[in-house]
């Protein structure tokens, strides 16, 4: 039983897609180098009165260099530290970069699809459904100010509303 169990999560997958063996890191999976080191983070307050917060961000290559794993973890005084994973690859058969988000918030992975747009900026967007059962995009964008520091900015979409900024968080590498 274990030997079908193992033969089905390890081999099937590659099968069905078709893969012949391992896949190979491609130009689109080294665009997302830029991201890959240790960060500090801070998040600017959106609101009057609103604090600033902290927290730290670590990207490195795993699984062949194919998959981008980035882990966040912020503080929120008062009310603890919100720790989030996120898996980024590029899927060459369907030319485009696909990835999952969880986080200690929920018990949910979240599947998103990625781009870059023309001004260098790499997109990332979800869409899944709110509390309150109606449909929500979120879009997070990533633009690479230097090679020490990134600016991300996470934008929140529901029903036909315009896009609502809900973060601004500026990344500094520190390794």
């Amino acid at each position: 039983m274990r030997a079908v169990l193992l033969f089905t999560l390890i081999v099937v997958p590659g099968m069905a897609q078709g893969q012949g063996g391992p896949l190979s890191r491609t130009a689109e999976h080294e665009r997302l180098d830029f991201l890959v080191g240790e960060w500090q983070t801070t998040v600017a307050p959106l609101q009057e009165g609103g604090e600033q917060l902290h927290g730290v961000m670590s990207c490195a290559w795993r699984i062949g260099g194919l998959w981008l794993e980035e882990r966040i973890r912020l503080e929120f005084p008062g009310r603890g530290v919100r720790e989030s994973l996120e898996l980024i690859t590029y899927d060459p058969s369907r030319k485009m970069y696909v990835g999952t988000w969880q986080d200690n918030l929920s018990a949910r992975s979240t599947p998103f699809v990625g781009e870059w747009l023309e001004d260098g900026t790499f997109v990332m967007t979800a869409n899944l459904q709110g509390a309150d059962g109606n449909s929500v995009s979120t879009t997070v964008r990533y633009t690479r100010i230097s090679d020490t520091e990134i600016h991300m900015e996470q934008f929140v979409t529901t029903r036909a509303d315009a896009p609502r900024l809900v973060f601004k968080q500026v990344l500094r590498k520190t390794s």
